[in-house]
């Protein structure tokens, strides 16, 4: 645990919530950004929202016997995979939970789809990219080779004008 979150616990320990704002203030004066800070100020606001079922467990020996994780998980896994139960591999069964969860928490499953959609058709298009860069550069060093090359009338010493001629075009001598 950071020393951050080991300050908010002792605040939330203590049932001092001042201590708890003093360790936020300083999260978002040392926040990289400012989706960084943002984020502060949410979990800050979140906190300050639920200061008494927070607190409560310090001094409440019931509140401390649990949570409403299997509550959670029976209400939104449940309903799908086990009220119609079918026969799902874990893969499927762990995709069927995701999405369930995400729906669950306000997010939008055809914008989801719509992004991974177009995230699948960014790829092909890279991959396309690639391969004719690669192909591009192949016959661009095919062409410069070819051009490279001695031409005859260099190859066998004499400098007659097309010898110069070739040598400039190919921009050997000035």
């Amino acid at each position: 645990m950071s020393d951050a979150g080991t300050a908010v616990y002792d605040g939330i320990s203590m049932e001092d919530f001042d201590v708890v704002e003093n360790v936020f203030r300083i999260a978002a004066f040392y926040a990289e950004s400012d989706a960084k800070k943002e984020q502060v100020r949410k979990t800050k606001v979140y906190i300050k929202n639920h200061w008494e079922a927070i607190i409560r467990p310090n001094n409440d020996e019931a509140a401390r016997m649990g949570c409403s994780a299997e509550g959670q998980v029976s209400h939104i896994l449940s309903s799908r995979l086990s009220s119609r139960p079918l026969g799902w591999s874990e893969k499927v069964a762990s995709q069927m939970a995701r999405l369930r969860a995400y729906s669950a928490n306000k997010g939008n499953i055809y914008d989801l789809l719509k992004y991974r959609e177009e995230k699948q058709m960014r790829v092909p298009q890279e991959e396309i990219r690639e391969e004719f860069d690669r192909r591009f550069k192949k016959k661009q060093k095919t062409y410069t080779d070819v051009w490279n090359h001695n031409t005859a009338a260099g190859s066998i010493g004499k400098t007659d004008g097309m010898y110069y001629l070739m040598k400039k075009l190919r921009g050997i001598c000035g």
